[in-house]
């Protein structure tokens, strides 16, 4: 398990492509990494423009979906942790965040856009692909204000010609529609419809999926995450998003949380860990085995199997979700 997870960071670090820097030489060292941060601008999520958004205006358009009475100065921002040549910057309103891993590379703080986590007042969790965004009026320094679940035109290298993302360049049509964006996955892939999958054979979607394409099918899997649960009684349910949060707050962790799937067989796996600082180590994990069942509207997902580890100390099973609920 260790080492799929040292995979995943592994993969993580080299696939995308650094678009976000600010030179290090620009500030008296100790390097002030918050202040660093707020400064570097990005494309704008929002794939009607392609002006750039700094920073610290991306982190107060989102908080401000949640908390129309935010403003900049009440934002607290922190350093919630060190990096291995870095840190872990956290931008909180009450009960929703942004947390930030800026990295120092030479002579350049660099922050990689799809590693931003946005989680909501609810828990909900984001990237830069569908973060949203309030409307901002009268906010001479907030750059172009956004809608709600834009993609993002820079995320991957410029290597790779199958990018989802090149058909949202400059030339873009301000006319197209919010769903533009996944209308070539949904005709090949599908959609969730009702809680079930509609247009094909999930697992071996995901199996055979390519990067851009996974992106997709992993926000399909999340929606139909949403009502899986695992169950011994009939009575009481565990819902796997409830699970995950309530490891979350006993993990010892000090990062983001990741989260990928993968297949073997026929059998579907959904992993979640919880690392501890910017290497391998990651105590707290856990996850899912998961199958399809086939009904007359699609095809929904069941839950097999759970495994996780807490702080260092595997489970399985019942044994699992009764040291996460303890």
């Amino acid at each position: 398990m260790r080492g799929r997870f040292f995979y995943v960071i592994f993969y993580l670090s080299t696939l995308f492509l650094v678009i976000a820097c600010k030179p290090v030489s620009e500030f008296i060292e100790p390097v002030n990494y918050i202040e660093t941060v707020k400064k570097i601008e990005i494309n704008s999520p929002d794939y009607n423009n392609n002006k750039m958004i700094n920073l610290e205006n991306l982190v107060y358009s989102f908080l401000k979906t949640n908390y129309d009475d935010v403003t900049k100065e009440s934002i607290t921002w922190e350093e919630e942790g060190k990096l291995e040549n870095g840190a872990l910057i956290k931008a909180s309103y009450k009960d929703a965040f942004v947390e930030i891993r800026a990295i120092k590379n030479g002579d350049f703080i660099e922050v990689k856009p799809i590693e931003i986590n946005f989680r909501d007042k609810n828990s909900n969790r984001y990237n830069i692909l569908n973060v949203p965004f309030k409307n901002i009026t009268n906010e001479a320094n907030v750059s172009n204000n956004t809608s709600t679940n834009t993609s993002y035109n820079d995320l991957v290298p410029d290597n790779n010609t199958n990018s989802s993302n090149e058909d949202y360049s400059s030339n873009y049509n301000n006319n197209s529609s919010e769903e533009e964006p996944y209308s070539k996955y949904k005709n090949k892939f599908g959609k969730v419809v009702n809680d079930k999958y509609v247009g094909g054979d999930f697992i071996e979607f995901v199996k055979n999926a390519d990067y851009e394409e996974s992106f997709y099918l992993k926000e399909q899997f999340w929606e139909m995450a949403d009502n899986m649960y695992v169950t011994k009684d009939k009575k009481t349910y565990y819902y796997l998003f409830d699970i995950i949060n309530k490891l979350e707050e006993k993990a010892d962790t000090n990062m983001p949380k990741i989260d990928f799937l993968e297949v073997e067989g026929k059998k579907l796996y959904y992993t979640v860990g919880f690392p501890k600082d910017y290497n391998a180590n990651t105590p707290s994990w856990i996850q899912f085995e998961i199958f399809e069942r086939k009904f007359q509207d699609g095809l929904a997902l069941r839950t097999a199997h759970v495994s996780c580890a807490i702080n260092g100390i595997e489970y399985k099973d019942w044994e699992a979700i009764d040291a996460i609920y303890k």
